[in-house]
């Protein structure tokens, strides 16, 4: 049997660049920086999206306007986020 856990927290704003996140698929949670909960939980599916290609699906939210068309479904409610509470996110 398999012993799994969760990495450490990383940033989500860049967290595409670089070795910060693996370039594999599996499971990822969202929350507010200084927050105890979450505020999404998702996975990558499978074949080719990695959980650097994901959450550089959601570079939309650092951006001036609403991503309604964001590659990431939660891309908008977390813009929404950011500009409601000046919050940030790490993952």
């Amino acid at each position: 049997m398999h012993e799994f856990g969760w990495s450490s927290w990383q940033p989500l704003y860049e967290a595409w660049l670089g070795e910060k996140l693996p370039n594999q698929a599996g499971l990822y949670r969202i929350r507010r920086i200084g927050s105890h909960g979450l505020d999404y939980v998702g996975q990558t599916g499978t074949g080719s999206m990695s959980l650097k290609k994901r959450m550089g699906m959601l570079r939309g939210v650092w951006g001036d306007m609403m991503p309604y068309r964001d590659p990431h479904p939660v891309g908008p409610a977390m813009w929404a986020l950011r500009h409601r509470d000046n919050a940030d996110f790490e993952v």
